[in-house]
């Protein structure tokens, strides 16, 4: 009879056990699954945040040739202002 008792405490502890990693399984298939998201998430903002940067560089590439343009003709316009002819 004791060893019926303790067989059936071997079996419902086994069971516990086994309960218990199947949840752990589940609950770890469940964060990997999350993560993997976090991480395509994570993947997108980089790639958005490259695209931008490369964007402002060219827009600042563009500003800088535009601003030497209009200071090269205004110092031109303003040196014919001074020049005399004669």
């Amino acid at each position: 009879m004791s060893e019926t008792k303790t067989s059936q405490v071997r079996d419902a502890w086994k069971k516990m056990v086994d309960d218990q990693v199947a949840r752990m399984e589940l609950a770890y298939a469940e964060m990997a699954r999350v993560q993997e998201q976090a991480l395509a998430q994570n993947r997108q903002a980089v790639d958005e945040m490259a695209k931008l940067s490369r964007e402002s560089l060219d827009y600042v590439g563009q500003l800088s040739a535009e601003w030497r343009k209009l200071t090269l003709e205004a110092t031109k316009s303003a040196v014919g202002l001074f020049h005399v002819q004669g």
